[in-house]
């Protein structure tokens, strides 16, 4: 029953990280226009970087859903998704909260939620790796999860919340 578990979350983190790779690879430009404006990078380089972060993450999603050398890919997304989390906390400390980041093909956007939600996937992706002892294992996936799911769970409300407010405007129940 443990290993059906495992091999379910690792197949969602390999999706989640395949997912991210092929929008890239989708949407380069948008990703490369986003890593240019953001690093002040030129266009070359861009490209490059936008091409080689799909590739990794294709090959790092592809090899997590398959299962294949685990005991590599595994640690190989825990600091990937570790440095993606960095990267965004620098920029957050640069003041640039809101802009493009290159992720997702270029519609990812800079902020605490996507620092977060690397984190936790870093954290899910090590959990996984010490899988094979139960106490590190629950307590480092429900830390990741939390850090997962809480950003999506605070857009949803200030969805909710904007939605409200957007439809009490029009039906001139609340002051403007």
């Amino acid at each position: 029953m443990f290993g059906v578990l495992l091999a379910i979350l690792r197949a969602v983190v390999g999706l989640i990280s395949l997912t991210a790779g092929v929008l890239k690879l989708a949407r380069r430009s948008d990703s490369a226009a986003g890593f240019r404006k953001l690093l002040g990078i030129s266009v070359r380089t861009s490209k490059l970087l936008a091409l080689s972060l799909a590739v990794i993450e294709v090959s790092i999603g592809s090899l997590l859903i398959s299962g294949l050398l685990l005991s590599v890919v595994l640690p190989a997304a825990a600091i990937m998704f570790g440095v993606f989390g960095i990267v965004v906390v620098l920029l957050l400390t640069k003041g640039e909260a809101g802009r493009s980041c290159g992720c997702i093909g270029g519609k990812g956007r800079i902020g605490t939620a996507l620092a977060a939600q690397d984190f936790g996937l870093m954290l899910f992706s090590l959990g996984l790796w010490l899988g094979r002892t139960h106490v590190a294992f629950a307590f480092v996936i429900v830390v990741g999860t939390l850090l997962f799911l809480l950003p999506a769970a605070g857009r949803l409300l200030s969805w909710r919340h904007t939605r409200g407010v957007r439809l009490q405007h029009a039906t001139g129940s609340l002051p403007r």
